[in-house]
């Protein structure tokens, strides 16, 4: 099931329903929208586990290189990616039985949400987490 906008139903509200979420795309860069969204996450309650190989902390928070690494399977991952890898971020999530993905508009390609659409997942697009965070929160 695919939204594009997030009113008071349907994927967006579940989503923003459930309380841990995996953010791959973040960055130790105060600037970065990954940072961003893993910090408005954690300031609105959430548990956010920002996902990056190639740093070690975001702050004062530990930043894990894979999935397999978290403590927990998230209810949901966050894709703040470009299409190519966020792609293999969905299949790799859909594979560790996570159903419900927010991707950022910068990772929505058409192979991207084909293969969410084909395979069932939940997801919102073409919207920012970030701003909708900013609005409810």
């Amino acid at each position: 099931m695919m939204e594009k906008n997030a009113a008071g139903h349907g994927p967006a509200a579940e989503i923003l329903g459930m309380t841990h979420f995996a953010i791959f795309g973040a960055s130790d860069r105060e600037d970065d929208l990954g940072c961003k969204i893993v910090k408005r996450l954690r300031k609105a309650g959430y548990k956010a586990y920002p996902i990056n190989p190639r740093i070690a902390q975001i702050g004062s928070m530990r930043c894990y290189g894979t999935l397999d690494e978290l403590p927990v399977v998230p209810q949901v991952i966050v894709v703040a990616l470009p299409p190519e890898p966020a792609l293999e971020v969905i299949k790799s999530g859909a594979a560790h039985g996570v159903r419900r993905f927010w991707i950022q508009p910068e990772a929505g390609s058409d192979d991207v949400l084909t293969y969410v659409s084909e395979n069932g997942l939940s997801a919102v697009h073409s919207q920012c987490l970030h701003d909708e965070l900013g609005k409810r929160f």
